[in-house]
């Protein structure tokens, strides 16, 4: 199934989902939820520059891991466009109970768009 929700309305449910609170500056631009098997979440988030280091820190990632290309992010879909994007830098991490995190990051002046997919196998 399916559940595609409006953006103003999934901030909480993002939040909720990872564990995390998300930095003022913080916009969940685009999100998809796909409960199941591999109960997959991702988002599209933008956020002011100086926010970038806390957030990730949040999500377990250091900017030293960020490799160039959009990694495991998948296909682009609507607003989800990670690999259209030729500046983007990503990660996975394993996380417990058979789960992944994948992180992209594009990076623009003092704007920062962060693309964020967590799912089980």
């Amino acid at each position: 199934m399916n559940n595609e929700t409006k953006p103003a309305a999934d901030q909480r449910r993002f939040e909720d989902a990872l564990h995390l609170s998300l930095p003022k500056s913080a916009r969940v631009v685009w999100m998809e939820q796909m409960p199941g098997l591999d109960d997959m979440i991702r988002a599209k988030i933008e956020l002011d520059r100086t926010d970038l280091v806390s957030l990730l820190q949040q999500l377990d990632v250091d900017l030293d891991e960020l490799r160039p290309g959009a990694s495991r992010l998948g296909a682009d879909k609507g607003q989800w466009n990670p690999r259209s994007i030729p500046a983007i830098r990503s990660v996975q991490l394993a996380l417990p109970n058979s789960h992944f995190r994948n992180v992209g990051v594009v990076e623009s002046g003092q704007h920062v768009t962060l693309f964020v997919m967590q799912h089980g196998t």
